[in-house]
């Protein structure tokens, strides 16, 4: 465990020096995001479910639990962070609007760089639990969706 934990900072500590505060509010698809929401939601709650599978070593419960509480994160920050976008769109103060906006350009790193590592802990984990491997795999999958939302961050350019 404490490996994952190790490995998992050091893919947060890569993908920060990479990130680049490339977006605007003006990138974001709210819609497109809101769809995303509930495949990763179905994911999460698949696998919280298999940790009642009976005769779980508890090392494979551990991992699935933490998988699944990341899976859940990954789509309640998402959801945060459309509500940023949501408050932008009804501002009328041009003042407002650009203080939000900038603000909305710095969230969009660190939402971008907590897709990746979450994403890149569900691959590792998958490996160590191979009997639910393809289950994290496609709860991984769903989280990539979301990653691929912050695409500007890496670009520097709309989505």
């Amino acid at each position: 465990m404490r490996i994952l934990k190790i490995a998992a900072t050091v893919i947060v500590l890569g993908v920060c020096a990479e990130a680049q505060a490339g977006c605007h509010a003006k990138d974001f698809d709210t819609n497109r995001t809101l769809a995303l929401l509930p495949e990763v939601g179905a994911a999460a709650a698949n696998l919280k479910a298999l940790q009642d599978t009976p005769g779980l070593r508890s090392d494979e419960s551990g991992l699935l639990g933490v998988s699944g509480q990341l899976t859940d994160r990954s789509a309640a920050e998402t959801a945060l962070f459309i509500g940023y976008i949501v408050i932008y769109e009804r501002l009328t103060d041009s003042q407002d609007r650009a203080s939000t906006d900038e603000f909305i350009a710095k969230a969009a790193i660190s939402s971008a760089l907590a897709m990746k590592s979450y994403a890149d802990y569900l691959t590792v984990v998958a490996g160590a639990v191979p009997r639910f491997s393809a289950e994290i795999r496609s709860a991984r999958d769903a989280v990539r969706k979301l990653e691929t939302l912050f695409a500007c961050v890496h670009s520097g350019s709309p989505q």
